[in-house]
Formats: structure tokens, sequence, C-alpha cells
């Protein structure tokens, strides 16, 4: 099984996951307004898609 670092797009849907996911999070506990974690929602969704679109370049399954 090999792994491949995210480059180009995949990077920025990773990172603009990371950055979407964390801030719905803690603004979602900071807050206690659970309609914040629809934010956090989409970050994750955006990391599975950088990360499958990183494995699909790279060939792994």
């Amino acid at each position: 099984m090999s792994t491949r670092n995210p480059q180009g797009l995949a990077l920025f849907l990773v990172l603009a996951g990371i950055l979407l996911a964390f801030t719905g999070l803690a603004g979602a506990v900071a807050v206690r307004d659970n309609r914040l974690m629809l934010i956090a929602s989409v970050g994750f969704a955006l990391q599975v898609a950088g990360w499958r679109r990183a494995a699909r370049a790279g060939g792994a399954a």
C-alpha cells in the first residue's frame, strides 16, 4: 500500500477542510450553537475529498 502526500488542489482541499473543521467545531463549543457544526461537517467533507483526490492521483486504493 502506497500513500501519496497531497499536492495542488488536493492539498488545498485538505488544508481548507482542516481550517473549516477546526473553526466550526471550536465555534460550536464556544458559543454552544449546534448550527456551527454545519461548518465543521463541510470541513470534514473537504478533507475526505482532498485525501481521495490525492489517493487517486497516486494510484493508491
